[in-house]
């Protein structure tokens, strides 16, 4: 299985490979890359990110879905299609209450 490329470019450039079948965070964490996170489910909102290149498909709606919509998604719930840019600094993190 051909795995992609996932360039992290805010806010250090980081680049890490990642199957199809693998999401976004779990590619970055086989390959050693340190990201942001906390639930792995999509509910607590540290892992989201803007995707500024590349298709990807999201595995589940998170509980809070209107956090990720068009190019904003979570790494714990997002697996690419494509070679991918993504940055953490394009995208204030939410700081409501968790669900």
């Amino acid at each position: 299985m051909r795995a992609f490329t996932v360039t992290i470019l805010q806010p250090e450039v980081k680049i890490f490979s990642c199957r199809p079948d693998q999401t976004l965070l779990d590619g970055a964490l086989q390959s050693g890359i340190t990201v942001p996170y906390g639930c792995g489910a999509g509910k607590c909102t540290r892992c989201r990110c803007r995707v500024v290149q590349g298709e990807f498909i999201r595995l589940n709606t998170p509980v809070n879905a209107k956090f990720a919509r068009g190019d904003i998604v979570f790494v714990c719930c997002t697996r690419p299609l494509t070679d991918m840019l993504i940055s953490y600094s394009d995208t204030q993190p939410y700081t409501g209450p968790s669900l």
